[in-house]
C-alpha cells in the first residue's frame, strides 16, 4: 500500500496530524508511510484486508474504516519520519539540522524524545480506537480481516491493548 494510494492527495496526511508544517510537501512523507504501513498496520491487519482498504478509499465507502486507517497510519509515519528529518545522510556523511540561516532552530534531544513518544503513543492510540471501536464491532461483515490470524489473536483471546498484542504476537 504506497501513500497515494492512501492518502490520493498528497497533503491529506495533514489533515491527521496538524503539527506538520503546512509548506511540507505530502510526498516528503511517502517512505514514512509505507514504512508506517509495514511495521504497525500490516501485523493487525493482514495483507489481504489492506487491500480491501485500497478499495474503500477508491470507491469511498466504508468511510469510518478508512478514516480511523489514514488517522492511525498518519501518526505512525510522523514517527518514523522525526528523526529521518533531524539527521540526514548526505555524500559528504551523516548531517544533523543546523541554524545557518537563522531560519529555524534545532529540536533539542528532549523535545525530539518527546515528540516521538508523543507520535507513537498517538499512533497506538488510534490502532486501538480502530481494532476495537471501528473493526470489532463490523467483524462479520470484514471477512478479509475476521480470517486474518492478527483478528482472531486481537478479538479471540480478549487482548485490549495493541501494545500487548504486540508482546505477545510478532507477527513480522
Amino acid at each position: 500500500m504506497a501513500i497515494l494510494k492512501l492518502f490520493p492527495n498528497q497533503d491529506d496526511i495533514k489533515k491527521y496530524v496538524p503539527t506538520i508544517n503546512r509548506n511540507m510537501s505530502g510526498v516528503t512523507l511517502l517512505p514514512s508511510v509505507n514504512t508506517a504501513v509495514q511495521n504497525f498496520l500490516l501485523p493487525y491487519l493482514g495483507a489481504t484486508f489492506l487491500t480491501d482498504i485500497e478499495a474503500y478509499l477508491i470507491a469511498n465507502t466504508h468511510t469510518d474504516i478508512t478514516e480511523a486507517v489514514r488517522d492511525c497510519a498518519a501518526w505512525f509515519a510522523v514517527y518514523n519520519a522525526i528523526p529521518q528529518h533531524i539527521i540526514t545522510l548526505a555524500d559528504m556523511g551523516v548531517q544533523q539540522q543546523s541554524d545557518n540561516e537563522r531560519t529555524s532552530n534545532p529540536a533539542s534531544e528532549n523535545a525530539m524524545k518527546t515528540a516521538l513518544w508523543h507520535a507513537l503513543r498517538t499512533g497506538y492510540d488510534k490502532l486501538e480506537y480502530l481494532l476495537w471501536d471501528v473493526l470489532s464491532p463490523q467483524k462479520a461483515t470484514l471477512p478479509n480481516w475476521a480470517a486474518y490470524q492478527g483478528s482472531a489473536i486481537v478479538c479471540d483471546r480478549l487482548l485490549y491493548s495493541p501494545d500487548e498484542f504486540q508482546r505477545w504476537q510478532p507477527l513480522r
